[in-house]
């Protein structure tokens, strides 16, 4: 996909300046609004959820803001390539296309007899990182100390 000057997101997958939660929903292509749609009042009642027990974080370190953009700058690099990867399976269909993306890959040196599954593969591994990367940030928004939770 192309990227034009005024887009939110770069080509590494970060955005091109602060955005409103507003800016980033509707911004959204359709397949991603329809997953927001469907889960966006959950999210919203867990934070209400968290905050009503007082288990919400509100006051963050130095070192906290700092580590979650080291994390964030990282992971733009993880998400281009699954964009990427969302590019190329979209493209599965379109056979000029793949015909030059085969001869190049091929003349580098690359491992193109499989780029299907190479694709799809890269796209499962991009949603287990990013289930992980959910998971740091949970961790820091959640004072899993005050909820008394044990750790068995």
């Amino acid at each position: 996909m192309d990227r034009k000057e005024n887009d939110l997101i770069d080509n590494s997958g970060m955005f091109t300046r602060p955005i409103t939660y507003s800016e980033f929903k509707n911004n959204l292509d359709l397949g991603r609004k329809k997953i927001l749609d469907k889960y966006e009042t959950s999210i919203i009642d867990l934070f209400s959820a968290l905050k009503n027990d007082n288990v919400l974080r509100t006051e963050f370190t130095y070192h906290d803001i700092e580590r979650t953009q080291k994390l964030q700058y990282t992971s733009s690099y993880v998400n281009s390539i699954i964009n990427n990867s969302y590019t190329i399976a979209g493209k599965f269909q379109d056979v000029d296309f793949m015909n030059r993306f085969l001869t190049v890959g091929k003349d580098e040196g690359f491992n193109v007899h499989n780029i299907a599954e190479q694709v799809i593969i890269q796209i499962c591994m991009g949603y287990v990182f990013n289930i992980e990367s959910l998971k740091r940030n949970m961790l820091l928004l959640i004072d899993f100390e005050k909820m008394n939770l044990k750790k068995s």
